[in-house]
Parts: C-alpha cells; sequence; structure tokens
C-alpha cells in the first residue's frame, strides 16, 4: 500500500511538474517549495484602475485600488501546494483592509464546480474566478502555478510563488 501511495504522488508531482513546464515555460520542484524564480519584474508595476472579475457564481468582483488586493493564481485540481497556500490565506480573510480573489489558471481542468470542491476542503470562501484565456496570467506575467500577488493603489507591491504568512503580513499591514 505504501510503494502504490509513493508512485501516486510521484506522478501527481510529475504531472504538476510538466503542466508549469508545458504551460508557463517554467521549471518546477516538488513540495511546495518555489516552483521557478517567478513573475519577472512584476512588483512596481501598474495595473488596470478597473480591475474587475466575474467570479464563478457571475458575480461582479471588483478591486478596490484603496484596499490591498491578494490574487492566487492556482490549480483547484492536483495541486497540493495551491490548497496549502489557500488555506494559509485564511488568515486574512477576516482583515476589513484586505480582499482575496482566486484565479483558477487551468480552464480545461478547473470548473466550477472542482473550484467549489477545492473552496469547501479550504474553507476559503472569497470569490474565485477562472482564466478561460489566460488574459490574467498574460496581463500580471505570471509564470508559475500557485503565484500570489498583492495590489494596492493600482500597483502590484508584492509578487511570490507560495509565500509564507508572514511574508505576507508585512506587506498586509
Amino acid at each position: 500500500m505504501k510503494r502504490v501511495s509513493l508512485i501516486v504522488l510521484l506522478i501527481a508531482i510529475v504531472g504538476i511538474g510538466y503542466f508549469a513546464v508545458t504551460k508557463f515555460g517554467g521549471a518546477a520542484t516538488a513540495g511546495g517549495v518555489k516552483t521557478t524564480d517567478l513573475v519577472s519584474n512584476t512588483v512596481g508595476q501598474s495595473v488596470v484602475s478597473d480591475l474587475s472579475f466575474t467570479d464563478i457564481d457571475g458575480k461582479s468582483v471588483t478591486v478596490d485600488p484603496n484596499k490591498k488586493t491578494i490574487l492566487h493564481f492556482m490549480i483547484s485540481t492536483g495541486c497540493s501546494s495551491c490548497a496549502e497556500t489557500e488555506i494559509s490565506l485564511l488568515k486574512f480573510a477576516n482583515n476589513p483592509n484586505v480582499d482575496l480573489v482566486g484565479i483558477a489558471i487551468d480552464p480545461a481542468n478547473d470548473t466550477k464546480d472542482t473550484i467549489r470542491e477545492f473552496t469547501q476542503y479550504t474553507k476559503s470562501d472569497w470569490p474565485h474566478v477562472i482564466d478561460m484565456d489566460q488574459s490574467l496570467i498574460q496581463k500580471f506575467k505570471v509564470t508559475s502555478i500557485d503565484t500570489v500577488l498583492v495590489v494596492y493603489q493600482n500597483q502590484i507591491i508584492f509578487s511570490g510563488v507560495k509565500p509564507s504568512p508572514s511574508e505576507l503580513q508585512k506587506v498586509l499591514k
């Protein structure tokens, strides 16, 4: 039984690595460790002032430029580090000065149903959207799954892959 579990784990790690390399052209490593050197020069990058999304329930979500907004670029199916990051973001969910948005980046596998299952598992009750045409990946120059950006006053003030809560806490205070 242990051997079967180990084989399944190895297949999952290889699959995630393959996805990261083929989808984003970056290298991937196992265990939720940094999967690339990340987003090229995005900190300080201006973003559109009227940034808005439609979540999986069809509701409009608009980024308030006067609040710090965490954008988590993730995969809801088969990405254990993405689930870990979502769970760690719970620490900031009740902060009135912080908004959270989950952005599913694999529309071939991420559906409304898989994202709902993911949010039930992680208890992440903030809006989640699907980047159907990869326009958000391109806009924010995301090169890795499990990327977290913090947007404030129309600029990216933080960018990281699977950041620790303490890293985010420094940016969100």
